[in-house]
C-alpha cells in the first residue's frame, strides 16, 4: 500500500497527550467499518466519534458515515467491546502503536504501521481475531496467539554513552540512522540535520559527541512542542517543525482532520474519475447501439416507403408469380418469362420465398407470397427497434444519474473540523486578537455568563431590552485594549433589538463578570451591581468577510475594523429594511466581482442560509463595500 501520509510515534504520542483525558471513562456506543476507516461513536456525557484512520492516526470528529452492510470483522468488534468503558489507552513506547484497556478486560490494539491493524485481545493477551492475518520471522498474527509486539530499535530510553557507542560502529550515514534508530521519517531527519547544518550523508562513525548532543535535543524539542505544521508534497507531511509553504495548526487534531480530507478527496476524486470513465466506455457502446438501431429502423423506413410507392407494380408482380407457379410451370421458365416482363426484377428466391428488386435505385427484398403480411411484418420490426432504441437512451439516462448520485453522496463523506465550544455562539477574533462570544438566545445568554465566563472576563450588554450578553475572553489576563472593548460593544449593539428598531447608534455598558447576580430572574437575565463602565453612541456597523483558511473559504461576520483585519474580502451592513434575500443577491454578487477565481468556485458551494444567519434579525443596507 503507497503511503499518503507521513507520521511518526511522535504525532501519535502528541495526540494521545492531548486527547486522552477524553477518551477514558467514555463508553463505545457503536462501530462502524468503511474499508481501512472505523467510525467509533462514544458516549461521554454527550456523544461524539473517534475515527481510525488505518494506516495513519485516529482523530476526533463530529461527523460519522452510513454504512449499508456491516463486515464480518466490524460484526466481532461489536460483539466484544460495543458498550464497553474505555478504562485506559496508551501508547506502546516509541512506536506507532495503541492499546485501550475496556471495563471488561478486552484490550484493543491499534497498529499504525504497513498496512495497518486493529486486534482484539482476550485478559490472557491472546488474540481473539484481527483485521488482517500475518505473519513475519519473529511474530505472528492469528486467532488463539499470544499477540507480541514487534521488535523496535529506538535508542531513545538508552543513555547519550550507549547511543554514542552503537553510532561509531554504523557504517550507514546519519540520516538513515536516525530513520533507523529514532523512528523519525525522512523530513524530521533532513530537517534537523538541516537545521544543525549536518551534511545528511556524512557517515555514522564522523558524527562528533557534540553532534550527537544536538541532534538529541532537537529530538526532545519537536517531542515537546505544541505546534503542528502540515506540508503537502506527493505525499502529506504532518510534524512539529516549520519548514517552507507549510500550513500551521495549534491542534494536532485539526491537522489530523485536514489530512484526513486531503487523501480522501484525492481517494474520491480518482472514483468519481474511474466511475466516469466506465460510464464513458458504456456510453460509448449504448451509442454505437443507437447508430446501429437507428441505422435499421432508416433501412426499414425505405424499404417501407419503396413498397409503399411502388405497392401496385410489385403486387402485380407477386401475383404474375404466384399465377404461374399455380400452373405448374417450372421455377427457372417462371424466372425467365417474369424477368422479360418486369425490368424491376433482380432475382427470385423461390426456396424461401424472397423476391429481389431494383425499384427507384433501391434494392429491396420482399415476401412474394404474402406482400401485405411482409410490409405489416416490417412495421412490426420497425416499432420493436423504436422501442428499444427509447429503453437505451433511458437505461442510458438511469446511468447518469447513478453515476452523479454516487458522486453526490461520496462528496458528503468529508469531515468537518470538531467545532469548539464557541460556535455554537457568535463570534469574531478582534483586531487585538481576542476571542469576543456574543449569545443567540436567553437560553444561549444564560450558557455563555455560567459556563463561559472567567474571572478575568469583560461582560458587555446593549442598554436595550433584547440585547444579548457578550464576552471578551481574557486568556493572558491582562489589560483588555481599548479597541478590543469597542469592537465587543459595537458586535453587541449589532446583535440586539437596536438594529430590528433601525436606530444608527445605542449606549453600551461593560462589567466585569463578579458583578453579575442571578438571582430568581428568568434564563438569559441578570442582575447588574455596582457601577457601569459606559461607551456612548455606539454606532451599529456590521461586516461580513470572506476568509480563506487552510484550502477552503468562510463566510463570517464582525465589526467593520476586526474584519479588516482578517481579510480584504469585505462588505459593510448598517440597520435597514431591506430583506436578506435581498441583501444575499447584493453581497454575493459583490464578492463574485473582487474574488480571485480560484476563490470564486469555493464561494459558490456557500448556501445562502449561512449568508442570511449571519444578517441581523434578517433585514439591513449595505452601505459601503471596503
Amino acid at each position: 500500500m503507497k503511503k499518503e501520509i507521513s507520521i511518526t510515534f511522535i504525532e501519535i504520542e502528541k495526540w494521545l497527550r492531548e486527547n486522552k483525558e477524553i477518551l477514558i471513562n467514555s463508553i463505545i456506543k457503536k462501530i462502524k467499518q468503511k474499508e481501512n476507516i472505523f467510525y467509533f461513536k462514544l458516549f461521554r456525557g454527550k456523544n461524539f466519534h473517534l475515527i481510525i484512520y488505518l494506516p495513519y492516526f485516529l482523530f476526533f470528529s463530529n461527523s460519522s458515515t452510513r454504512i449499508e452492510k456491516p463486515s464480518s470483522f466490524q460484526m466481532i468488534l461489536r460483539k466484544y467491546i460495543e458498550n464497553q468503558k474505555i478504562v485506559n489507552v496508551i501508547q506502546k513506547e516509541f512506536d506507532k502503536i495503541v492499546i485501550f484497556e475496556l471495563s471488561n478486560s478486552i484490550k484493543l490494539i491499534i497498529e499504525f504501521f504497513s498496512d495497518g491493524n486493529i486486534i482484539i485481545l482476550d485478559s490472557e493477551g491472546k488474540i481473539i481475531d484481527a483485521l488482517i492475518k500475518r505473519e513475519w520471522k519473529d511474530r505472528k498474527i492469528d486467532k488463539n496467539l499470544e499477540y507480541k509486539f514487534p521488535p523496535i530499535k529506538n535508542l531513545l530510553k538508552k543513555s547519550f554513552h550507549e547511543i554514542f557507542e552503537i553510532l561509531k560502529k554504523e557504517e550507514k550515514n546519519i540520516i538513515n540512522f536516525l530513520m533507523e534508530y529514532f523512528g523519525l521519517n525522512y523530513y524530521y531527519s533532513q530537517e534537523i540535520l538541516k537545521k544543525l547544518n549536518i551534511d545528511k550523508n556524512k557517515k555514522c562513525s564522523e558524527i562528533s559527541q557534540k553532534e550527537i548532543d544536538l541532534i538529541l535535543k532537537e529530538i526532545e524539542e519537536i517531542r515537546n512542542s505544541k505546534i503542528f505544521f502540515l506540508k503537502e508534497n506527493d505525499i502529506i507531511w504532518i510534524g512539529s517543525l516549520e519548514v517552507e509553504n507549510s500550513i500551521k495548526f495549534e491542534k494536532i487534531n485539526e491537522a489530523f482532520i485536514y489530512s484526513y480530507n486531503k487523501i480522501e478527496k484525492k481517494r474520491i476524486e480518482k472514483k468519481i474519475k474511474e466511475e466516469k470513465e466506465k460510464l464513458e466506455k458504456i456510453l460509448e457502446k449504448i451509442e454505437e447501439k443507437k447508430k446501429e438501431i437507428n441505422l435499421e429502423i432508416n433501412e426499414i423506413s425505405l424499404v417501407i416507403d419503396t413498397i409503399q410507392k411502388n405497392y401496385i407494380k410489385i403486387n402485380e408482380i407477386c401475383e404474375k408469380i404466384l399465377s404461374l407457379r399455380k400452373m405448374n410451370i417450372d421455377w427457372n421458365d417462371i424466372k425467365n418469362i417474369v424477368k422479360k416482363q418486369y425490368n424491376e426484377i433482380l432475382d427470385i428466391n423461390e426456396h424461401k420465398g424472397i423476391l429481389i428488386l431494383n425499384i427507384e435505385g433501391k434494392k429491396i427484398e420482399v415476401d412474394f407470397k404474402n406482400l401485405r403480411g411482409y410490409i405489416n411484418e416490417l412495421f412490426e420490426r420497425r416499432k420493436k427497434l423504436k422501442e428499444k432504441l427509447e429503453r437505451i437512451k433511458q437505461k442510458s439516462l438511469e446511468e447518469i444519474k447513478i453515476d452523479t448520485k454516487n458522486q453526490i453522496q461520496e462528496e458528503r463523506e468529508e469531515i468537518k473540523e470538531q467545532r469548539q465550544w464557541y460556535e455554537k455562539f457568535r463570534w469574531f477574533i478582534s483586531s487585538d486578537g481576542f476571542l469576543v462570544v456574543s449569545g443567540k438566545d436567553a437560553e444561549t445568554n444564560e450558557e455563555l455568563i455560567r459556563k463561559y465566563t472567567r474571572k478575568y472576563d469583560l461582560v458587555l450588554h446593549a442598554d436595550i431590552h433584547g440585547s444579548p450578553f457578550t464576552v471578551i475572553r481574557n486568556d493572558k489576563k491582562g489589560v483588555i485594549p481599548a479597541q478590543t472593548i469597542y469592537e465587543a460593544a459595537q458586535f453587541t449593539a449589532c446583535y440586539s433589538q437596536a438594529w430590528d428598531l433601525g436606530l444608527g447608534t445605542i449606549h453600551v455598558y461593560y462589567v466585569n463578570p463578579d458583578q453579575l447576580v442571578k438571582a430568581n430572574l428568568p434564563k438569559g437575565s441578570f442582575l447588574i451591581k455596582g457601577e457601569r463602565n459606559w461607551l456612548e453612541k455606539v454606532k451599529l456597523r456590521l461586516s461580513i468577510g470572506i476568509l480563506e483558511e487552510k484550502g477552503s473559504i468562510k463566510v463570517f461576520s464582525s465589526p467593520p475594523v476586526a474584519a479588516r483585519k482578517k481579510t480584504q474580502y469585505i462588505i459593510t451592513l448598517v440597520p435597514g429594511d431591506r430583506s436578506a434575500d435581498e441583501l444575499v443577491k447584493e453581497i454575493r454578487k459583490h464578492f463574485e466581482s473582487i474574488l480571485p477565481f480560484e476563490l470564486r468556485s469555493l464561494f459558490e458551494k456557500i448556501s445562502d442560509e449561512e449568508i442570511k444567519k449571519l444578517i441581523p434579525f434578517g433585514k439591513g443596507e449595505l452601505v459601503k463595500v471596503l
